[in-house]
C-alpha cells in the first residue's frame, strides 16, 4: 500500500507496538479519549468524549492521511502485546505518533505526542512511544525536526519531555492557555538518544 499505511514500530525493550489504527479499534480508541485522565489537557478533545461511531470515521481519516504519500498526519495506536505465550490479542492502551506535520518556511516538522490509559502509567510506555515515533518520523517520514506542544498545566506530558528527553521548551500565552512548545532537530535527537542510551 501506498504510504505508511503498513506502519508498525515495535519496541526491543517493552512490550509494545505502535500501528497505524483499524476499525477493530473504535471501540478501544473511544475509550483512550473519553477517559477525563487522558482528554483533561487536551484542548482538541471533546470534554464528553468520543462514540465509537465517531471513532470509525476518524480512523478512516487517519489511515486516508498515513496512505498519503507526503502525510499531514501519522496517527498510531498503542499495543500492549501479550506475552509470547499467551494465546490473547494484544490490547490498544493508548495513542501516539504524529497529530499534524506541516511545513514551516520549506521544511517539514511532525508534532509528536502520547496518551496511555492511567492503569499503565508509569511504566516508561509513553517515553518508548514517542521514542519510537521521533526515530520513525527522521528515518522514514524524512522531516527537519519534530514538536511537542502542550498546555503548561499538563505537568504529566510537560515532566516527561524536560527530565526524560532533556528538552528546553518556548513558554507563550495561547488560545487555551499557556502553553509550552518543544523542538528540535536531528542532531539534537542524536544527542538526546546518547544521553540516553538509545544507540
Amino acid at each position: 500500500m501506498p504510504g505508511f499505511l503498513n506502519t508498525e514500530l515495535f519496541s526491543t525493550s517493552h512490550p509494545l507496538l505502535l500501528r497505524n489504527p483499524e476499525e477493530k479499534d473504535a471501540s478501544a480508541l473511544s475509550d483512550v479519549l473519553s477517559r477525563p485522565s487522558n482528554i483533561a489537557h487536551d484542548p482538541h478533545c471533546n470534554p464528553a468524549g468520543i462514540s465509537t461511531e465517531q471513532c470509525l470515521a476518524m480512523i478512516q481519516k487517519m489511515r486516508e492521511s498515513a496512505s498519503a504519500p507526503i502525510p499531514t498526519r501519522v496517527n498510531l495506536v498503542i499495543v500492549l502485546l501479550p506475552s509470547p505465550n499467551s494465546s490473547e490479542e494484544g490490547k490498544v492502551i493508548g495513542l501516539s505518533g504524529f497529530g499534524g506535520i506541516d511545513d514551516a518556511d520549506g521544511e517539514r516538522f511532525a508534532d509528536v505526542g502520547a496518551m496511555v490509559n492511567k492503569e499503565y502509567r508509569g511504566k516508561g510506555y509513553a517515553v518508548e512511544s514517542m521514542r519510537l515515533s521521533i526515530e520513525f518520523a527522521f528515518r522514514e517520514l524524512k522531516v527537519e525536526g519534530v514538536s511537542c506542544q502542550m498546555l503548561e498545566k499538563n505537568t504529566a506530558i510537560v515532566g516527561l519531555v524536560e527530565k526524560k528527553f532533556g528538552w528546553k521548551g518556548e513558554r507563550k500565552e495561547g488560545k487555551y492557555g499557556l502553553e509550552i512548545k518543544f523542538v528540535v532537530r536531528r542532531e539534537e535527537w542524536e544527542d538526546t538518544k546518547k544521553r540516553n542510551g538509545w544507540i
